[in-house]
């Protein structure tokens, strides 16, 4: 597919520094797109809540698209201060939005969770952590937008990316870990949070720079495995015993939505994902080394 213009598109990416921002930075670059992270022009990074900042930077890069992927990234992260998480997420997004709309963004494809749709509730899906809840939040704010500003703009409903490369907790990577050190997987039967590779993810997210038409919101997702179906490809793996904790995981979501990963890869016509298995095997590959 070709870009929306002859003249190379400037990516702007918010949260470039992160697991998925990086990767995406290189896959934009590979692309032939211009992408730029959200910093100042010493190179140091921008609090989305410096609402001067942002909108100093929106407007020195003047980005044709921007792939919003910064903020508080998980509900392990501020769980002790939710202000932060909602000043960060909702008017971080907010202030970017507006500066977006004021300096001639087309295109912003903003990066949403599962989380939100995390358990069952009276409206339907609902979110059960006020991280899921300001991804919510966030995919109407950029639905107002697209609105308000007769332009493009889409959710991205991402489930949980494991992979080469991420520093945070993850349960597919811990239980490689356990598997590991310990010679032994732990786990809980439950259905895990809907995920996917790292590699898949930001190929996906970085093609819908170049589809024609966006679709309001897209499906990040590739599997949604059991604890119990991970564990096993671990464990003939590696090798490690499994054991099953049988105290029920009552903090484990349910994920009630059924999220359709085909709209994406139909309009970003990528037709190989990283499977399961694959992405594990590469993790327990780079880690015995």
């Amino acid at each position: 597919m070709r870009a929306m213009s002859d003249e190379i598109p400037i990516c702007l990416v918010t949260g470039h520094t992160g697991f998925i921002g990086h990767n995406l930075m290189e896959e934009l670059q590979r692309l032939g797109f211009k992408a730029v992270g959200l910093e100042s022009m010493r190179g140091e990074a921008i609090d989305l809540c410096d609402a001067s900042m942002v909108t100093e930077a929106v407007d020195r890069i003047r980005p044709d698209i921007i792939f919003h992927l910064g903020g508080v990234s998980g509900p392990m992260q501020f769980e002790n201060e939710p202000s932060t998480v909602v000043r960060v997420n909702i008017e971080g997004t907010q202030t970017l939005l507006s500066a977006a709309q004021r300096f001639g963004t087309r295109r912003v494809i903003c990066a949403g969770s599962v989380a939100g749709y995390a358990t069952a509730g009276s409206f339907g899906p609902e979110p059960d952590s006020i991280y899921g809840l300001t991804k919510r939040v966030a995919e109407f704010q950029t639905s107002l937008w697209a609105r308000q500003t007769g332009r493009e703009a889409t959710v991205l409903r991402i489930g949980s990316v494991y992979g080469l490369g991420r520093a945070s907790d993850n349960p597919i990577h811990q239980m490689v870990q356990e598997a590991l050190l310990k010679r032994v997987i732990t786990y809980a039967p439950h259905v895990m949070e809907p995920c996917i590779e790292i590699r898949t993810c930001v190929a996906l997210i970085a093609a819908l720079a170049q589809v024609k038409t966006l679709r309001p919101r897209y499906d990040v997702v590739t599997d949604r495995p059991q604890a119990g179906d991970v564990a096993a490809i671990i464990a003939k793996l590696t090798g490690a015993r499994l054991f099953s904790d049988t105290v029920p995981n009552i903090e484990a979501g349910n994920f009630p939505y059924e999220f359709d990963p085909e709209p994406l890869f139909q309009d970003t016509a990528q037709g190989h994902a990283v499977t399961l298995r694959e992405g594990i095997e590469s993790l327990v590959t780079a880690w015995r080394q």
